[in-house]
């Protein structure tokens, strides 16, 4: 088989899970020692400048974000082959979405440690930390679950109409127009709270996000 130049660009997606996936092993290591040696790394003051609070929280928001990557990736470079075509200009749309991917993983990993030390004012809440395990910066986490889906759309969709006509293209066809709908969908409830709502909608939303949005889809 034949990569597209879409396909070929995809390949970045891959390395950035592996580093994501050495960070986070990194970090699951560090969080591990820190039962150990409180506040240390064999003698060094680490925790000054990463808590366990936010090691914890980098640790947690990595396997997301390098599971999230992969799926991101792989999806772009079945789209393609599923779409029996290349649509113009989808290398540019791969390489933009894939600036955008870098833009949330270092916007979410700054806003959290920024947010865990009161930087952020009244921002906090939707670029911070949110004092949650997995919802990250909400603002940022939103604007990559539509435009991931409208990628994926256009380079299958396009062709989705003749698909659906043939057997042998209807079922990948129709799964990728149900995941570029309902990921940013199943993410929404993500919005539906702010500070100052009662704790038990805020948890009842969190756990949608955390059990439905995160484990059902990955």
């Amino acid at each position: 088989m034949k990569l597209t130049p879409s396909q070929w660009a995809t390949g970045w997606f891959f390395l950035v899970v592996a580093l994501l996936f050495l960070a986070q092993s990194f970090l699951g290591g560090l969080i591990a020692h820190y039962r150990v040696e409180t506040g240390a790394f064999y003698g060094v003051d680490i925790a000054r400048w990463l808590p366990y609070t936010l090691a914890r929280t980098w640790h947690l928001q990595l396997a997301i974000f390098w599971i999230a990557t992969s799926w991101v990736g792989g999806g772009l470079f079945l789209a393609s082959w599923v779409g029996g075509e290349e649509p113009k200009h989808q290398k540019i749309g791969v390489y933009a979405l894939l600036g955008a991917l870098v833009l949330v993983v270092v916007g979410s990993l700054a806003g959290e440690a920024l947010g865990i030390n009161d930087k952020l004012g009244h921002l906090w809440f939707w670029f911070g930390h949110q004092r949650f395990r997995v919802p990250g910066p909400r603002a940022l986490l939103a604007d990559s679950a539509g435009n991931w889906p409208c990628l994926l759309a256009v380079s299958d969709v396009s062709g989705a109409p003749a698909h659906l006509q043939k057997p042998e293209k209807r079922e990948l066809s129709s799964l990728f127009m149900y995941t570029a709908v309902a990921i940013p969908v199943f993410y929404l409830p993500a919005l539906f709270y702010g500070p100052q709502t009662n704790f038990a909608v805020i948890d009842n939303w969190r756990f949608w996000i955390i059990h439905l949005w995160v484990e059902g889809f990955f």
